[in-house]
């Protein structure tokens, strides 16, 4: 019985994370303008992939974000 109840409070666990992590990709993409840096244009990316145990890109991505709300 202890072992079904550790699972059912994982697998609450996992979709409280879940959620918190929409909640907080929301947030930065409401709050922030974001750029590219040197006045990139985004056909411009290297969206190359590495392969390996997960699939990454092979150069990191790198935005610049401005605080676009006021108080």
């Amino acid at each position: 019985m202890l072992m079904l109840e550790d699972t059912t409070f994982s697998l609450y666990r996992l979709a409280l994370a879940e959620n918190v992590l929409h909640f907080v990709l929301a947030q930065l993409v409401h709050c922030f303008d974001w750029e590219l840096p040197d006045n990139m244009l985004p056909n411009e990316l290297d969206i190359t992939e590495e392969f390996g145990l997960v699939v990454s890109r092979a150069k990191n991505l790198l935005a610049i974000p401005s605080f676009r709300l006021q108080n």
